[in-house]
């Protein structure tokens, strides 16, 4: 019989595993080229279960099905150890991701999982940090806990480069059991859905600047990967994902051009 070559020696295969769909796949099923093609043919991997809204969600046979955000941004980031958080509170570290919102909605989704890799790779579109990139490899993860806070003094463009006088909480999160577990098998990954308020100002979803606050839900240091999703019921062309309100006003004015 003719001896087959290793798979890690065929033409093409680099190329997946630096777009880090090898190591997905291999934890779901033993490969075939066929998986591979699969695999090449989505920037998402199966274990990454929809990403679905309150906004038009029902029961059937016991379960609830939600119809996926029609608006999703993406950002995969690594926390190295001993990094400088964004803020100090309470003796936790925070860090922050910032999105704008460029519409009002009826419903934003926010969810955050922990290590990355386990779940999905960066497509097109995706916001990815360099750190990220720069540990591909690592398997590091945490127990994620989210806060979505919206700036009530930034309403345009030309506010983003102003400090916020006011930052109002809308929604937080640690444990959802909804969400895939994590290498240790708890449902430690992080999701929050926040509906805009008619009554209160403070916690309309209007259009802005709003932040992801987080940190790890345990005594000790964040570290690791982790992919960040936000999402609309609603098409929102203009939502942007970004590390500062600074590089949130770049994007926007590149997009000018």
């Amino acid at each position: 019989n003719r001896r087959r070559r290793p798979l890690r020696r065929r033409a093409g295969l680099d190329f997946a595993l630096k777009k880090g769909f090898f190591a997905c796949m291999m934890q779901k099923t033993r490969w075939t080229w066929g998986a591979l093609a699969v695999a090449l043919s989505s920037s998402r991997c199966a274990t990454l279960p929809t990403f679905g809204a309150d906004l038009g969600k029902q029961e059937v046979s016991g379960a609830i099905q939600r119809p996926p955000y029609s608006a999703q941004k993406t950002y995969f980031g690594y926390v190295v150890p001993g990094a400088e958080p964004d803020e100090l509170l309470d003796g936790k570290k925070l860090f922050y991701v910032y999105a704008w919102l460029p519409a009002v909605t009826p419903e934003l989704g926010v969810r955050m999982l922990s290590p990355s890799r386990r779940y999905s790779s960066p497509g097109k579109g995706d916001l990815v940090d360099p750190a990220f990139v720069a540990a591909a490899n690592s398997n590091i993860y945490f127990d994620p806990w989210i806060r979505l806070e919206r700036c009530l003094t930034a309403v345009g463009p030309e506010d983003l480069g102003k400090p916020c006088a006011q930052w109002a909480p809308l929604g937080e999160n640690d444990d959802a059991a909804e969400l895939p577990a994590q290498p240790d098998g708890a449902h430690h990954n992080a999701l929050v859905r926040v509906h805009s308020s008619m009554d209160d100002p403070s916690r309309a979803l209007a259009r802005g600047l709003y932040r992801i606050a987080f940190t790890t839900a345990k005594v000790g240091e964040v570290q690791g990967s982790f992919l960040l999703q936000v999402g609309a019921p609603i098409d929102l062309p203009g939502l942007i994902l970004a590390r500062s309100p600074e590089a949130l006003r770049q994007d926007m004015a590149a997009k000018i051009r």
